[in-house]
């Protein structure tokens, strides 16, 4: 008897040990995925659940496959394997194993803040995709009524691309994209250019070369292929309420008809 309770006391010792490592390991995994935040983010995993976390709170387990949305604060993530979908904003980004980037949102504008510290990394905002590599750093926000993307380069020249039309967007500027889903012509605009040997230009599906300086535009027609996300103005409006029959008062009555 005495040897049996020897033999189920080791039995769960070494379960106990188990469980310690498997929770061990994947406090690592999340560590090692995650590896700074400073606000709220929340996970979605592959099967579909869904977990909160706030500042100071241990990490969980992040599969592959996952997608973390930012919805304050910052985070700076580095996958060891597969890749996690990082949400900020109206931007999605794909952060694949090798990459390191760091994201954030300004709670006063929704303005997403994208910074690839290794890798290359696409944000899509809209209909616009934004190619990101080690070193440079965009901040990006979208209009979901209008659809139009405004990308400004904090760190590197950014290639932002908009059905097949490339604008190539120089350290200090900022452009406005958007792509019109019934005549597939693509409107680009310079908001700011810093000037001097920087040039702040587009690059048409044909290949040809357009120069933009401040405050200058183009409209030019976009790739034949694929699906642009169509946006429309929404119109506030009430509906009507029926009014409900008022009481019939009986003449004579002292409240009057």
């Amino acid at each position: 008897m005495k040897k049996i309770a020897e033999n189920k006391k080791k039995i769960l010792l070494v379960a106990v040990a188990l469980l310690a490592i498997t929770f061990f390991q994947s406090y690592l995994m999340a560590e090692g995925l995650i590896l700074n935040h400073t606000g709220t983010i929340r996970v979605t995993r592959p099967d579909g659940v869904v977990l909160m976390i706030e500042p100071g709170q241990a990490l969980p387990d992040i599969p592959s496959g996952s997608r973390v949305e930012v919805l304050s604060g910052s985070i700076e993530i580095e996958p060891s394997e597969g890749f996690i979908q990082v949400v900020v904003g109206g931007s999605v980004a794909t952060v694949k194993a090798g990459d390191n980037i760091t994201a954030s949102i300004e709670s006063n504008t929704s303005i997403s803040d994208f910074k690839v510290n290794k890798g290359q990394v696409n944000v899509i905002s809209r209909n616009t995709t934004i190619a990101l590599s080690a070193g440079q750093h965009a901040q990006i926000s979208s209009d979901k009524v209008t659809g139009i993307t405004t990308v400004k380069s904090i760190a590197g020249s950014i290639e932002a691309v908009t059905v097949g039309v490339k604008a190539v967007i120089p350290e200090g500027a900022t452009f406005k994209m958007s792509a019109d889903a019934k005549t597939r012509n693509v409107h680009v605009e310079c908001v700011e250019c810093p000037g001097g040997s920087a040039v702040c230009k587009v690059i048409t599906v044909e290949g040809k070369i357009i120069e933009l300086h401040k405050g200058q535009a183009t409209d030019t027609p976009g790739s034949a292929e694929g699906e642009i996300q169509s946006f429309e103005a929404r119109e506030s409006r009430f509906d009507a309420v029926e009014v409900p029959p008022q009481p019939v008062r009986p003449e004579g009555s002292p409240y009057g008809n």
